[in-house]
């Protein structure tokens, strides 16, 4: 029985609820015709009824817009973005990480042999484990806003037969693309900076003398620090001219090995060129930047022959000399202990 009541109930609630749709619908579309009859015209109960319902729609909706404004209010910071949400001590200590970084990054082309010596070269070697690390050490300041002269490697090779053939590079002729250029380009600055900057044995002895006699005097006149200062310096010029030396020998003669090989070669002649740049006014008269007027003389670099082990072995480094690579190693003087006099 209570299952059938519940039935009976929910047919007569969906009954009087399409009833009063309709109803609704009707009423609507009677007071359609009457407004389009009697004009602008309308019942009284019915505009009433429009009226009230406008009116509770209205209340609604300002409901609505309240309710949301309240519950916006409500809402915690926390879900607001905030462009103020870190501290000022926070924003202090980002601003100055990153004015440091960039002062970092512009000690790179500062530190530039150009450079001050005494200012930029000392600051660029605090900071050099971090310019190394983050590959920060560019010296761009080379570009410009005057590049320089460029350097040639002139080679001039002798096969078993005894034919001549010469070749220099970098050539724009043989070395392409532009990266392939780029290295030989660069392989043959690093020649010109390690070989031709080099002074030769002669030239080092004579100013290694001189700051010997000047230590001397130092420690004579009582000026033991200075002195020991001095030494020191002296110490680590020797040790770096040692070291270029070495690094001079195996960078050449990778070079002889590397052309002999690709050339069929049995002895190989080195030199280094110089390639100055035109003034302005040279260029406006219509001189070209690769004419020969601007190629300095050759400077000789060593003779190299083909050993029996497939490698390069220098006759003669001229700029350094025989006797260089024989008088190597230089007389260093400890230090005094205890300030001691000679």
């Amino acid at each position: 029985m209570e299952v059938g009541d519940c039935r009976s109930r929910l047919i007569s609630i969906q009954f009087m609820t399409s009833r009063s749709k309709k109803n609704r619908q009707s009423k609507r579309v009677v007071s359609k015709r009457g407004s389009a009859e009697r004009g602008s015209s309308e019942p009284a109960g019915e505009s009433l009824t429009a009226n009230i319902d406008s009116h509770d729609s209205v209340e609604k909706s300002g409901a609505h817009a309240g309710s949301v404004e309240a519950n916006e209010s409500n809402t915690p910071n926390s879900s607001r973005p905030n462009s103020s949400r870190l501290s000022k001590t926070s924003r202090r200590v980002i601003s100055l990480f990153i004015v440091a970084y960039l002062g970092i990054v512009v000690l790179g082309p500062l530190s530039n042999p150009i450079g001050s010596e005494f200012l930029t070269r000392r600051l660029a070697k605090m900071v050099s484990p971090l310019h190394q690390s983050l590959y920060l050490g560019h010296g761009y300041r080379f570009f410009g806003p005057d590049p320089g002269p460029s350097h040639l490697v002139v080679y001039r090779i002798i096969d078993q037969d005894g034919n001549v053939s010469e070749g220099h590079f970098p050539d724009r002729e043989k070395h392409s693309p532009r990266l392939i250029y780029h290295r030989w380009f660069m392989l043959s600055e690093t020649v010109f900076n390690e070989h031709a900057m080099t002074p030769d044995s002669k030239s080092f002895r004579e100013s290694d003398a001189e700051l010997d006699a000047q230590v001397k005097l130092l420690r004579r006149s009582g000026k033991f620090a200075m002195s020991q200062h001095i030494a020191s310096e002296r110490r680590a010029i020797a040790q770096r001219y040692e070291d270029t030396l070495k690094r001079i020998d195996g960078l050449v003669n990778a070079i002889a090995s590397h052309l002999l090989k690709a050339n069929d070669g049995q002895r190989i002649e080195l030199f280094v060129q110089e390639r100055s740049i035109p003034f302005a006014g040279q260029v406006l008269t219509g001189v070209g930047l690769d004419d020969p007027q601007f190629l300095s003389p050759l400077t000789k670099i060593g003779e190299f022959e083909m050993g029996a082990d497939g490698e390069a072995h220098s006759l003669e480094q001229a700029s350094l000399g025989e006797s260089a690579r024989e008088e190597r190693s230089l007389e260093i003087v400890a230090p005094p202990k205890g300030g001691s006099r000679e």
